[in-house]
């Protein structure tokens, strides 16, 4: 909630939020429930909020509700380009775990140029490399709310409707992705992802589906809700049952993820804040949401006084719940902490979006172990690297259609924390558009629950030849000049560089000749492309063809080569003299 752009009080203040009905219970919470906080409190001297924040302001707040947090909270916008390695490390040293809701833009001179396409697009990459390698650097788990909040408009990357910047759901999760396989790639595990969306309460909402990244790139889930009432003109006194009943089922629908809320609070209008939060933590919690692991509490003077110490009878029914059996969870204990045993992430390199049918592509695939055993190379259930095309929209490699599904091994056994880069020959199936799925499994046990995906398509290959002018004889051993025009008429771009480029190719042939490949060839010469060629554009070459020593009637053959993986199927041959 904190740190919102001018316009948005204004925004907020249309909004009406509709009591709602608390959900049946289904059963109590049986795991100890973890507390947090985020602490800007100047009046009280317990600011943990910035890089010049006194670590010793979490003891202060710890000595009043009388325990430490289980989680502390701070916002980071991207005006500052560092990872915060102190702050989190004075959260660790207090067995405490850092979460840290990272906000692109806030802060920013030009918010409208921080929209989820402009992340996505890679234009931030640089700076989100660098806060990811020192997060990497640190090494601890920390639990990383990028973007929350997303599916209102009133921030930069918030996909409701009306929202400033024309985000839609979809830029969103594409924007997600991108960050997290970028922290990916810099082997920035410790960062457990929350996708974290305020509690649906208006227009301006998208629904949390339209949102969601998937469950291969989020690793806990998180709603921010409070009981404004008099902050919001025209909103009723809510509980916090009635302020999330509905959202804890749409989300709890949507994702078996573990759950904790964000941000709330409450205010002293309206009603007895002592009495809200006895019976939120104590009663509604426990009992109608089993599935939420933790609370963190909005400890700051803002709107409205949202301090746990607004009154001493606030801070009493605080410190009662501190003291109660059911909110003595750590993250560890909470029985969702940060790497389950198997568990990996994926940085592909050089891996193309689009594929020419018949050829085989080689590049890198780094995988690193992000869960707590060691993945073995060998034995009755060695852990292997899956690589398949699967039908677009395929979400991991079990139960989706495949046309194709290759196995890569591991050359040694990967210990947790370690990775390891394997060479892999990718074959791709006809042409279409596809899911290119990475996924781990240890073969005959179970696939790995995270995967990568990426669309990609598969192209043909064809060609027109035309040569312009082409002589019908040639002197023997004598070169001649002339242009021949080709035309791309495959679906795939033709490219003049790299590893497997194209090329065209004349050869003189035995008169029975049809192709270079299958011929009996007397010269054979290769000519590059000036530039890549989209399907349906043409390239006219200058070529220099000179004839083979011995005179006598031949084929002279046209034909395109993609060097390394295939002749085009397309040919042309023409019928000349050497004398």
């Amino acid at each position: 909630m904190i740190r919102r752009l001018p316009a948005i009080a204004a925004i907020l203040a249309l909004l009406c939020v509709v009591p709602l009905r608390p959900a049946p219970v289904a059963h109590a919470s049986t795991s100890p429930l973890m507390l947090g906080a985020f602490l800007n409190d100047t009046a009280g001297n317990m600011v943990f909020d910035a890089t010049t924040s006194d670590p010793t302001s979490l003891d202060r707040y710890a000595s009043l509700v009388g325990r430490m947090p289980a989680i502390v909270m701070w916002y980071q916008g991207w005006g500052n380009n560092h990872f915060q390695t102190t702050m989190a490390a004075a959260v660790t040293a207090r067995n405490a775990i850092p979460m840290i809701p990272w906000q692109p833009a806030v802060g920013a001179a030009d918010p409208s140029a921080y929209s989820c396409r402009a992340v996505a697009s890679g234009k931030y990459d640089a700076y989100m490399r660098a806060w990811a390698q020192g997060a990497a650097a640190w090494g601890h788990p920390f639990l990383l709310r990028f973007g929350h909040e997303m599916n209102g408009n009133w921030y930069p990357w918030g996909t409701g409707p009306g929202n400033a910047n024309g985000n839609t759901p979809a830029d969103f999760i594409a924007e997600w992705r991108h960050v997290h396989d970028l922290f990916a790639s810099v082997g920035a595990t410790n960062a457990l992802w929350v996708w974290s969306p305020n509690v649906a309460n208006g227009p301006t909402d998208s629904p949390f589906a339209s949102d969601y990244p998937g469950d291969n790139y989020v690793d806990w889930v998180a709603l921010d809700g409070y009981n404004f009432y008099s902050v919001k003109p025209h909103t009723p006194y809510l509980s916090l049952a009635q302020i999330y009943s509905t959202s804890y089922a749409a989300i709890t629908a949507l994702t078996t993820k573990p759950l904790i809320i964000g941000e709330t609070a409450t205010l002293e209008a309206g009603g007895s804040k002592a009495q809200w939060v006895s019976q939120a933590f104590l009663t509604d919690i426990p009992t109608l949401f089993p599935q939420i692991r933790g609370v963190v509490w909005f400890d700051m003077k803002q709107e409205t006084d949202w301090r746990l110490n607004s009154s001493s009878t606030s801070l009493s029914a605080y410190q009662q719940v501190v003291a109660s059996s059911e909110w003595q969870g750590t993250f560890s204990s909470t029985g969702a902490g940060p790497a389950a045993p198997f568990s990996a992430s994926y940085a592909v390199r050089g891996q193309r979006s689009t594929f020419i049918t018949g050829e085989t592509d080689s590049y890198q695939v780094t995988l690193t172990n992000a869960g707590t055993s060691a993945w073995p190379a060998g034995g009755p259930n060695p852990v292997h690297l899956r690589i398949a095309f699967g039908a677009p929209g395929s979400t991991g490699l079990p139960g989706s259609t495949l046309y194709t599904d290759q196995g890569f091994a591991l050359p040694a056994d990967v210990a947790p924390g370690q990775s390891v880069t394997l060479n892999v020959a990718v074959s791709p199936p006809g042409a279409g558009t596809y899911a290119l799925i990475y996924q781990a499994v240890q073969e005959g046990v179970a696939f790995f629950p995270q995967y990568h995906d990426s669309a990609v398509s598969v192209g043909t290959l064809g060609a027109r030849y035309a040569p312009i002018s082409q002589p019908v004889s040639w002197a023997k051993g004598a070169s001649q000049t002339y242009q021949v025009s080709v035309t791309n008429t495959g679906s795939a771009t033709w490219v003049e560089g790299g590893t497997y480029p194209i090329h065209l190719r004349i050869a003189f042939a035995a008169p029975s000749s049809t192709t270079i490949a299958g011929g009996t060839l007397y010269t054979d010469q290769g000519f590059a492309l000036p530039s890549n060629v989209a399907p349906g554009q043409s390239v006219t070459l200058t070529v220099s063809v000179t004839a083979p020593a011995t005179t006598g009637n031949y084929a002279l053959i046209y034909e395109a080569v993609q060097e390394g993986i295939q002749f085009f199927p397309q040919y042309l041959d023409n019928r000349v003299s050497v004398t």
